[in-house]
């Protein structure tokens, strides 16, 4: 059985694992496996009100999809990467680690979902620095993963219009929403063996900023 793997957050990600389920009940040939990064909690609250709520809060975020669910503290570990099987495929959006060559190498085909129209606004928090900057459009970048942070070939980009008064997170939700019904589309044709159709944008960016900090100004 071929494995598919989703690297991704809490936040962004969270179209991502809709859509990741979505396939996966269509294609049970498939075995689909989200990685969230960090631990499963070992030790809970003693005050039983807030216990509940904590693993209530694990339930939902670690909720099962095909064969479950991986909390990973580094993918790079012998101890993630020996688990992957070979021909695996890997989708990566909005996680918070950092792949190494040894771990993309495990996996024959591996793609990242970055909200900004790459080469620009590369970085952890693309959506904070184009609403900054004062752009009035952004979109979304799938590309494959390489060593380094959002490098690689792209393979599809979309625009997305900035609505006025939105904030960080709104537009996150507003890039995720796209990017993954364009996930949901790669993972049809993928197993139906179907060329993806290379789609390369002009950045519509005003400020043609390259790699931007994970840290906001105050």
């Amino acid at each position: 059985m071929k494995r598919f793997y989703l690297f991704c957050n809490h936040d962004y990600g969270k179209k991502f694992r809709l859509a990741f389920k979505r396939f996966s009940k269509k294609h049970p040939e498939i075995e689909c496996v989200i990685v969230l990064s960090g631990k499963r909690s070992t030790h809970y609250p003693k005050n039983k009100p807030l216990r509940f709520l904590v693993k209530l809060v694990e339930k939902v975020l670690g909720r099962h999809i095909g064969n479950g669910v991986i909390y990973c503290d580094n993918v790079n570990a012998p101890a993630f990467t020996g688990g992957v099987p070979e021909n695996s495929a890997g989708f990566v959006a909005g996680f918070n680690q950092i792949f190494d060559e040894h771990c993309i190498s495990k996996f024959e085909l591996m793609i990242n979902f970055h909200p900004s129209c790459l080469p620009f606004y590369r970085g952890a928090i693309p959506s904070y620095w184009v609403l900054k900057n004062g752009e009035r459009r952004t979109g979304f970048t799938a590309h494959r993963l390489e060593r380094g942070i959002d490098k690689g070939a792209v393979l599809h980009q979309e625009y997305i219009d900035i609505p006025a008064k939105i904030d960080e997170h709104g537009l996150d939700q507003l890039i995720a929403t796209a990017a993954a019904s364009y996930f949901y589309s790669m993972l049809t044709a993928l197993v139906s063996n179907q060329a993806l159709d290379i789609v390369r944008l002009e950045p519509p960016y005003r400020i043609q900023a390259g790699y931007m900090p994970a840290k906001r100004d105050e």
